[in-house]
């Protein structure tokens, strides 16, 4: 959503409350939710602290508060988890950049006013994904989903049903586009579907590890003059990680 170009009717759908909630609050109350961050130090304890409550199921009742929170944790838990606690982001002494992690998350209110501009009218739900997609099928509807990874569930709060979402998305008349680490064994393997391959870096920061990432596609992208292979690398974000 934040590399694509703008289109007449957008909808932002995730299942995670946290997720939606941080995207309202950052397009509703933006200079809030910045000042908020801007000073929120990037603290250990501060990690402990609201990692043990997130992870407990307790959220703050103030909307900034609880985006806040959630944003600062996907800067400073370890490895990108968000099923469970991991540890905090530690400075390494052996960075020959210096503390990359605490001045990440000095950026992070340019990041939430860049959210905030991009988000100006779209429609931020927290549904189904099947219920999205009856919806607003139609032939001219794209579809883009990002699954939890194949045999990388432990990273998410939600688990999948991989060959439920190939099946819908095989009886829809829009373009389809999902993205995936590895492919679930067994599916996606009929001629309806292509594979375009890229790599992507996983952070909130966007300057963490790389890895090699498949886009798969209900169309050929090569041959329909609505998109092409380059196209589809700019407009898609990085495995979830749109921040």
């Amino acid at each position: 959503m934040l590399n694509k170009p703008r289109s007449t009717v957008e909808i932002f759908n995730d299942k995670d409350s946290d997720v939606v909630t941080f995207f309202r609050v950052a397009r509703e109350k933006p200079a809030e939710l910045a000042e908020w961050c801007r000073y929120t130090p990037f603290s250990e304890q501060l990690h402990d602290e609201w990692a043990d409550e997130f992870f407990a199921g307790e959220r703050p009742a103030d909307s900034v508060e609880h985006a806040g929170k959630w944003f600062f944790l996907r800067y400073s838990q370890y490895a990108g988890k968000v099923s469970r606690k991991s540890g905090f982001k530690r400075e390494s002494p052996r960075d020959e950049k210096g503390s990359r992690n605490a001045r990440n998350w000095v950026n992070a209110p340019e990041r939430i006013e860049q959210v905030a501009e991009r988000f100006r009218g779209v429609s931020v739900v927290h549904e189904d994904y099947q219920a999205v997609v009856e919806r607003y099928d139609s032939p001219e509807t794209v579809f883009y989903l990002d699954p939890p990874y194949y045999e990388k569930e432990d990273l998410y709060r939600k688990s999948a049903d991989h060959a439920t979402l190939e099946q819908t998305l095989c009886e829809i008349d829009g373009y389809a586009i999902v993205s995936y680490t590895d492919l679930p064994p067994g599916l996606y393997d009929s001629d309806e579907w292509h594979i375009v391959e890229r790599t992507v870096t996983h952070s909130a920061a966007g300057n963490g590890k790389t890895a090699d990432e498949r886009l798969i596609l209900n169309f050929e992208p090569s041959t329909d003059r609505e998109f092409t292979q380059q196209t589809l690398l700019d407009a898609c974000p990085n495995g979830g990680d749109a921040l």
